[in-house]
């Protein structure tokens, strides 16, 4: 299976919000693109009190249906509330986001059982996220490899996708996000670790504009 298969929506972020496969591009406010703000060419950069690039529609993966998010990211707080991305409604399992909250790594459901501390600490350095979503439970890999599973009954909606927040206007993110991409199936650990491709991030997507240019990844 190839990468790109079941790839619903991808912003490589290099000057841009563009979705590279496809149409849903994003709207920024006070972002900032630069190499000092990415993993792979430029990313993009945010501000922490406005910051976010909002899409205006969702990805079409909605209801408990298998999906995988992932990205390079560096929040330069740990406390609060912060959110790196995420799309879905903040009500009972209606949420598909990730970030910081209480100084640890945290997976927001939407409320309670639904949410997912890790219990594992944040830090400031530069990571590679992979959020996985079966149809029966959250896992999160950090740098390839996985810092917990929880059984969750999520039911999302097709809410917009928002970088740089936890959702729109809430959780702002003092920091950056790069090479997001969103799938609709469970990346296996094989491909997760081809992306993280040792800390150096994978490169084989082609330079794109976006607005329906799909690219070969080999």
């Amino acid at each position: 299976m190839a990468l790109t298969d079941n790839l619903v929506a991808y912003y490589k972020l290099d000057g841009n919000s563009n979705d590279s496969i496809g149409t849903n591009n994003g709207t920024d406010t006070s972002v900032t693109y630069s190499t000092d703000n990415g993993k792979i060419n430029q990313g993009a950069g945010f501000n922490g009190t406005s910051s976010k690039i909002a899409m205006s529609s969702g990805v079409g993966i909605t209801g408990d249906s298998a999906r995988t998010m992932s990205f390079w990211a560096k929040s330069n707080s740990t406390s609060g509330l912060i959110g790196f991305c995420g799309f879905g409604q903040d009500t009972m399992a209606q949420n598909f986001s990730f970030g910081i909250y209480n100084s640890h790594w945290f997976f927001y459901g939407a409320v309670s059982t639904y949410d997912f501390d890790t219990g594992v600490n944040a830090d400031t350095n530069v990571n590679f996220w992979t959020i996985t979503y079966n149809g029966k439970s959250v896992t999160i890999y950090k740098n390839g490899s996985s810092i917990g599973s929880k059984s969750v009954a999520l039911n999302t909606s097709s809410s917009p996708l928002n970088i740089g927040v936890r959702k729109n206007g809430d959780g702002f993110l003092n920091g950056w996000v790069d090479e997001l991409g969103i799938w609709s199936r469970v990346l296996t650990t094989d491909e997760i670790s081809e992306l993280y491709n040792s800390g150096n991030g994978y490169n084989g997507f082609l330079p794109s504009t976006g607005g329906g240019n799909f690219f070969q990844l080999f």
